[in-house]
């Protein structure tokens, strides 16, 4: 279960625990069984993005970016949205809550919006 401020991005919850196997644990890893580095696991993420036909903006940085800044507009802590995004230090998670927070500065609402420009994960082969 969500906490409230997130709770607009349940069905993105939902999509992304029916993509994962539930009889099993996922290690990511090279194709020697090795782990994957953080550079590795990111130029990965992209080439399967690029494979499956998704915009050039779904890159690991680009999905982490996009949720810390959906969990801002949603009214998350800072505090809250590191723990999600595992960022170490608040000041790397200032970046994106600024909008969030110059918004609210002008008295306007947050929009609690969730969701993902992708309709549906491509399956695995």
């Amino acid at each position: 279960m969500l906490p409230d401020w997130a709770s607009t991005m349940e069905a993105d919850q939902a999509l992304s625990m029916a993509s994962v196997p539930r009889n099993r644990l996922i290690w990511i890893t090279t194709q020697t069984g090795k782990p994957r580095s953080v550079k590795g696991l990111s130029q990965w993420m992209s080439a399967a993005a690029s494979s499956a036909g998704l915009p050039s903006d779904c890159t690991a940085h680009g999905l982490r970016k996009a949720r810390a800044a959906a969990l801002a507009e949603a009214g998350a802590t800072a505090s809250q949205i590191g723990a999600w995004t595992g960022h170490a230090s608040l000041s790397e998670i200032a970046h994106y809550t600024r909008q969030a927070d110059q918004k609210g500065v002008l008295g306007a609402k947050r929009e609690r919006k969730g969701g993902n420009k992708i309709a549906q994960f491509p399956q695995q082969p």
